[in-house]
């Protein structure tokens, strides 16, 4: 289990290692990070743009928790609380929109730039003899992308279902410690399945496919998708990622032929 788990932390540099050893595929990575650079951008910019007007709107009854001309030092220092009060859910408001924004910029960036995700993927396969190299053919490529989407949004169900079943009871008395921690376990997975079955989707498998082989590989995913879940910080890195998550599969699948 650990060995898995250190096996895949350890892919996220020998991902990087082989991107910048392996010039052809720097071209393929341009866009996409580009792409992720601007989606962060907008959506930060406008979440901080109006975060004083929505937070206004939906906090009306804590803004109500307010005692005008507190007549004596009791009701002074009752004051003072709710305004402590205020500010930390207001600062609780603010982290959690972030992360959101950070899950929702994620998951957008990897519909968006699947294609050249699945090129980075296949270059990897051809290099390591896995995978012949063929003429564009339009029609398959139409293919490709629908068979990527449906597999997309299928990660995105399993995702936003379960971990609003995680977030719910992190909030349980006692044991919910415990599902906070499994809900960071789920998300570090769920990442690492979108970034490492790249090559699964390229041969057209289907999602109970991609989710069968993950699960059989869950404490490697696990250890690989850490960085992937620190937020804004894994969207620079997901290039190296796929390359990465690309090696984890041949690894895997090589030891499972052998």
């Amino acid at each position: 289990m650990l060995k898995d788990f250190f096996d895949g932390f350890q892919h996220n540099f020998l991902g990087f290692n082989y991107f910048l050893k392996n010039k052809n595929l720097w071209k393929f990575a341009f866009i996409p990070l580009l792409i992720n650079i601007s989606l962060l951008f907008l959506l930060v910019s406008l979440y901080v743009g109006y975060f004083d007007v929505v937070f206004t709107s939906i906090s009306k009854p804590i803004i109500g928790w307010d005692i005008k001309d507190p007549s004596n030092f009791l009701w002074t220092i009752l004051d003072s609380a709710l305004w402590l009060v205020r500010g930390v859910i207001k600062i609780i408001f603010f982290i959690l929109c972030l992360m959101i924004i950070f899950v929702l910029v994620y998951f957008i960036s990897s519909i968006i730039n699947s294609p050249f995700y699945e090129v980075l993927a296949e270059k990897v396969l051809i290099k390591h003899g896995l995978l012949s190299e063929e003429p564009f053919k339009f029609n398959l490529f139409l293919k490709s992308v629908l068979h990527s989407l449906k597999i997309e949004f299928s990660k995105i169900f399993l995702f936003v279902f379960v971990s609003l079943g995680l977030f719910v009871m992190s909030w349980v008395p006692i044991v919910g410690p415990l599902f906070s921690l499994l809900g960071i376990l789920f998300t570090s997975w769920t990442f690492a399945m979108g970034l490492s079955t790249y090559p699964m989707v390229l041969k057209r498998a289907s999602f109970n496919d991609v989710l069968g082989w993950s699960s059989q590989n869950k404490f490697r995913l696990i250890g690989f998708g850490l960085p992937a879940i620190i937020p804004f910080f894994g969207l620079l890195i997901m290039n190296f990622q796929v390359v990465g998550g690309t090696l984890i599969y041949i690894k895997a699948t090589s030891n499972k032929r052998s």
